[in-house]
């Protein structure tokens, strides 16, 4: 693909996600992907010695869709898991383009009482919901642009959980807990959280505690 060609597509993606998203008024990620725009569309028609604009405009929105797709992690654990039994303890980011290492993860800590209980297969569904959420509220781009897959490991480990359940049941399973998301409405709030996680990883930060990004959830249960 000419690079005057990779450059219309990538600011389609951009201007996609850029039209999908709400982003707050002032933030990082909205400055960066109005500033991306400005620029790809400066550039046109496309000299061959900006070929690392393109490769920013790559790398910022990789970096974008693993701030979504953590965000979405992390609110579909705190609504659907017990705090006695599971706690979040952090956002790391590795940097896009690392091979062999996903850009995001969020870890957690569980408590002496396991999570989820393998025999009950409602904890399992509930598990299975939060390993999902991540690919489930990535943002699609637009310009047929197609980046490095963000859910290997969440694939394994989903496999992993419906392995655990009778195999009349799995499927099932994996619908309920699909259900269960969208029951969520997560479309509508991660798009903030991820704002936050990008912007820290944009400043720098590598670890970002959960509690400095919450509360997430009202005295009612439900996500802010």
């Amino acid at each position: 693909m000419g690079f005057e060609r990779q450059a219309l597509s990538l600011k389609a993606a951009l201007q996609g996600l850029l039209n999908q998203t709400s982003f707050g008024n002032g933030s990082v990620a909205l400055i960066r992907l109005k500033e991306l725009i400005r620029e790809l569309d400066a550039s046109l028609p496309f000299p061959a010695d900006q070929h690392s604009l393109l490769e920013t405009a790559v790398l910022t929105l990789e970096d974008l869709i693993t701030a979504y797709h953590e965000a979405g992690h992390v609110l579909a654990y705190h609504a659907l898991t017990p705090r006695d039994r599971v706690r979040l303890d952090s956002v790391c980011f590795h940097g896009s383009g690392v091979a062999g290492v996903e850009a995001g993860m969020t870890y957690m800590r569980i408590a002496e009482s396991w999570w989820p209980d393998p025999l009950r297969n409602s904890e399992v569904m509930r598990e299975l919901a939060c390993v999902l959420a991540g690919k489930a509220v990535e943002p699609v781009l637009g310009g047929g642009v197609q980046l490095n897959g963000s859910d290997q490991d969440d694939q394994k480990e989903a496999a992993g959980l419906l392995e655990l359940l009778p195999e009349k049941d799995r499927s099932r399973t994996e619908q309920h807990a699909r259900a269960l998301l969208s029951q969520l409405n997560l479309h509508v709030h991660v798009p903030s959280l991820a704002a936050q996680l990008y912007e820290r990883w944009f400043r720098g930060d590598t670890v970002i505690p959960i509690s400095d990004l919450g509360p997430f959830l009202t005295a009612a249960g439900e996500i802010r």
